[in-house]
């Protein structure tokens, strides 16, 4: 049915030029009917069509749009294309059964904005009349950026360096995703590690003993709703008991997101998003913190874990490190009104926080990261997330060991003058 032209040598260079043949024939215009929904009868429907000043039935016009897109994505320039805009005039109707040429043109290659603007036509392979001409944008992916080599920090790690040799955390939401990155890159650099899970016990318990296996000197696995705030104190018991009075805080829970506009959300909404983020490290913080104080004076820690002092000899104090979103900082997307005031809530809590305890040698970090590539995400089209990656300066989504690195980072001893700060995981998009 289709006839494809051979791509050209040097696709992105002004002047290049590529080409496809198909057949708008009746199956093509039902399946179009089918995906669009729209059932027209100027389309489908033959009587009716007849009475018309067209004398039959004619193809959708936006069938010319869905193969302008298959020139784009299939040949010019092909898999890295992201369609940013497509304008078309339709110049005359296309019969069923109409053998057509697909042409793009690129007429301008703005390198330094990665943009080409490509002359689409659709013609009729038969005489050359144009039936539909427009102008597309498309911008070019950046290539799939590789593995960086790794940092003397990273390198130092590998060699069997551990920055938190001695602490003790305590991850809230440490089950999966983001959380279950740090708790790993947390126990990697030699914490002990409590984490907490509220419905996903058998992978919160899975998580410790992989810990345990690779040399975490203590982990166990928390059951705790962050919405109930009488949980709170039998956790950190809990904790406490099994790796000692936690020195390091890491608040990563999270919930599904409530797409819901103003007019059919409730008030019972945003309080549930406000409970689980700022409302959940509140009561972390006061579970926690009676603990962290008597470590920064060097006290006991407690059973199952060592006094404050860590690698570096030094007292140890406390840090505490939430995970927030980028949405506190750029537009929010429409719909996300409860998640975004309750993530700027925890934002403010933890500048307050930041304020106040840091005579008692606490300090209170915030991360937030751009789209992270964990379960939640990768569920989204392809088309949605590639979007997204192109925004970013690096091109490509965070991953969850990008968080955790940021989030290890401030809670060792070589953030140790950071507190208050708000560090944004997003590959430059916030830049």
């Amino acid at each position: 049915m289709s006839r494809i032209a051979a791509p050209p040598e040097t696709p992105w260079r002004a002047g290049a030029r590529a080409s496809f043949e198909t057949v708008i024939d009746d199956a093509l215009i039902e399946r179009f009917a089918d995906l669009s929904g729209d059932r027209n009868p100027l389309h489908v429907d033959d009587a009716y069509a007849a009475a018309t000043p067209f004398g039959g039935r004619i193809a959708h016009g936006m069938i010319a749009g869905a193969l302008f897109s298959r020139l784009i994505g299939e040949h010019l320039p092909g898999e890295r294309a992201l369609y940013r805009s497509q304008q078309l005039r339709f110049l005359a109707p296309v019969r069923p059964g109409t053998r057509v040429r697909v042409e793009g043109e690129i007429v301008r290659h703005d390198a330094d904005l990665a943009l080409l603007i490509i002359a689409t036509r659709v013609v009729a392979a038969e005489d050359g009349a144009v039936l539909v001409e427009g102008t597309a944008e498309v911008v070019l992916r950046a290539e799939p950026a590789p593995e960086p080599e790794p940092l003397p920090a990273a390198a130092a790690l590998a060699a069997g360096a551990q920055p938190l040799a001695g602490r003790r955390a305590l991850v809230i939401g440490g089950s999966s995703g983001i959380g279950a990155a740090i708790a790993r890159e947390l126990a990697h650099q030699g914490a002990a590690v409590a984490l907490t899970y509220r419905t996903q016990e058998a992978a919160a318990r899975a998580l410790c003993s992989e810990l345990l296996a690779g040399g975490c000197r203590a982990a166990a696995a928390l059951r705790l709703d962050v919405r109930d705030a009488a949980q709170f104190a039998p956790a950190a018991a809990a904790a406490r008991a099994a790796i000692g009075a936690p020195d390091l805080l890491v608040y990563s829970a999270h919930g599904e997101i409530a797409h819901q506009t103003i007019e059919r959300s409730s008030f019972a909404q945003l309080e549930d998003e406000f409970r689980r983020a700022a409302g959940g490290l509140y009561h972390a913080v006061q579970a926690v913190l009676p603990g962290m104080k008597r470590s920064a004076h060097g006290e006991s820690a407690g059973a199952g874990g060592a006094g404050a002092t860590g690698a570096t000899g030094a007292p140890g104090g406390g840090s505490i490190v939430a995970v927030s979103s980028i949405v506190t900082r750029e537009a929010p997307p429409p719909g996300w009104t409860a998640y975004t005031v309750a993530k700027c809530a925890l934002a403010g809590l933890v500048r307050s926080l930041a304020a106040e305890l840091g005579p008692h040698a606490v300090r209170v970090n915030l991360v937030s990261p751009a789209m992270t590539e964990t379960r939640r995400t990768l569920a989204l089209p392809a088309r949605v997330r590639d979007d997204i990656a192109a925004r970013s300066p690096l091109g490509r989504h965070a991953r969850p060991e990008d968080v955790a690195s940021a989030v290890a980072f401030l809670s060792s001893d070589a953030a140790a003058f950071l507190t208050g700060i708000d560090l944004p995981v997003a590959g430059g998009i916030v830049a």
